[in-house]
């Protein structure tokens, strides 16, 4: 693709569209996943992509696109949940919406297509989970968003949140029992 942006700029284009419009839904269900607001969520979408075009000629091809893609992706909301937690603000999130994102995982989607039913039950609880990770604290939030959704090792959510291994692994236990609690109080008040 590199050699097509210098050879053939009106192609390159063409491609690079066919790039955003394939992982467009991945990328905004990750923004959204750990921004926990549609808007950010977008602009930050938006961003990746303006990020990935103007950076294409130094990707080295030593990893999968979509891995670069995705680095790329959390390295950006990271960065904008640091400049937001430097001017406080309230989320405006409708977690419910994170439900009707695209899974991480679609090629597990492919094998077994869900029957209507378990669609819904499955929306329900997305729907339940998702209340619950709004009311946790920004930290766990991302703890839990970046370790159970979005399926990163210890080790690389340590690296890009520049904190030793263990501390991350002390936070994503501290927020599993965080989420457990808000979830547990939800049962109890008969909203789950």
């Amino acid at each position: 693709m590199v050699q097509l942006f210098v050879s053939e700029p009106l192609r390159y284009a063409q491609a690079f569209e066919i790039l955003v419009e394939r992982y467009q839904g991945k990328v905004f269900g990750l923004s959204l996943r750990m921004m926990g607001n549609r808007e950010e969520a977008e602009d930050q979408a938006q961003e990746v992509f303006v990020k990935v075009y103007r950076s294409l000629a130094r990707f080295e091809g030593r990893s999968r696109f979509s891995t670069w893609l995705y680095r790329i992706a959390v390295n950006a909301c990271l960065d904008a949940i640091e400049k937001r937690r430097r001017r406080p603000q309230a989320a405006d999130v409708e977690w419910s919406d994170l439900a009707e994102t695209e899974p991480v995982d679609t090629e597990l989607l492919r094998w077994h297509a869900p029957t209507p039913e378990q669609a819904y039950l499955h929306k329900e609880q997305s729907s339940v989970v998702y209340s619950a990770l709004s009311k946790l604290d920004e930290s766990h939030r991302q703890a839990i968003v970046q370790r159970e959704l979005e399926g990163l090792s210890y080790q690389d959510m340590a690296s890009h949140t520049r904190i030793g291994l263990s501390a991350m692994k002390m936070r994503v236990h501290r927020a599993r029992k965080a989420l457990a609690s808000v979830l547990q109080q939800q049962v109890q008040m008969g909203m789950a």
